[in-house]
């Protein structure tokens, strides 16, 4: 997931990325095992959390308005359908581009 023109605020932080993510594996009805954040300075924010299902990982880059996000899974049951409106209520991008891969 790539998204562009996010308001800084929504991404400087990991106060504020952590339940931001918080929110996508519970809509998504994935389970976390592990959760990591670290914080950059000035600013910036990497999110890792292994999942039962395999990870998410989430990079933002505020200078840029910029977010770098993954899902992996090997599970059927997760709820894609829910993204987009995740996506936007979450970080409100101006544009984001979700690639989706199927093995």
């Amino acid at each position: 997931i790539e998204m562009w023109g996010v308001k800084a605020n929504l991404i400087t932080k990991g106060s504020v990325i952590s339940p931001k993510i918080n929110k996508l594996i519970s809509k998504l009805k994935l389970h976390p095992l592990t959760k990591f954040t670290h914080q950059f300075t000035p600013h910036g924010v990497t999110g890792f959390v292994i999942l039962q299902e395999s990870h998410l990982s989430i990079h933002t880059w505020p200078e840029l308005l910029y977010v770098h996000m993954e899902v992996l899974t090997c599970s059927k049951d997760v709820r894609f359908s829910v993204l987009d409106s995740l996506i936007e209520s979450q970080f409100s991008p101006e544009y984001y581009e979700i690639a989706e891969l199927i093995y």
